[in-house]
């Protein structure tokens, strides 16, 4: 059984970088291996499925939480279990009470809104789970510049930009994750 799970949010597209690619893998593996298990938003494309693909394949479980439209497009079927949902709102609510964890990878406009509601979530204290951004080959600089734009401004505090952690590393982003969910 896995010791936490955690909801990885990425494109469904791999992106104009191989290091995309490469560090959903590794990303993977690393949960695997640390006995986690994987919520995903279900599509077995881009960084989405790559991710899950790695984790099943180095043992791990995985269940994607697929939209019922997503579901009859092609190429949008899960790797693992597959738990269909009448819309986007619906997945992310299941995202939100199953998992111990959430980390964003590089992806669109999806990806950025994901990462975002679970941000607001954790600053109006009604989630405790821990958020990372994997910032493969500075994907999120401009991000992470502009959150801190945002507190120098007077819109947000410092303790509300530190409520997500930042790496390029996988495996890293995974144990300082788990770290803070040990309360380390």
């Amino acid at each position: 059984m896995a010791s936490y799970c955690f909801t990885v949010f990425a494109g469904s597209k791999v992106g104009v970088r191989p290091e995309y690619l490469t560090a959903a893998k590794e990303l993977g593996k690393a949960l695997a291996e640390r006995r986690c298990s994987l919520i995903y938003g279900g599509s077995s494309l881009g960084l989405l499925g790559a991710v899950a693909k790695s984790v099943e394949d180095h043992g791990g479980k995985v269940t994607g939480i697929l939209p019922k439209f997503f579901a009859e497009r092609e190429g949008h079927t899960a790797i693992g279990e597959e738990v269909l949902v009448e819309d986007l709102a619906a997945r992310k609510v299941i995202m939100l009470e199953k998992s111990d964890g959430f980390i964003a990878l590089p992806g669109g406009f999806g990806t950025l809104d994901e990462f975002f509601e679970v941000l607001v979530l954790r600053q109006l204290n009604q989630s405790k789970s821990p958020i990372g951004l994997l910032n493969v080959s500075n994907y999120y600089q401009h991000l992470t510049k502009l959150t801190d734009f945002v507190v120098d401004e007077g819109f947000a505090i410092q303790d509300h930009r530190n409520l997500f952690l930042v790496s390029d590393k996988p495996v890293q982003l995974v144990d300082m994750l788990i770290g803070n969910l040990k309360g380390n």
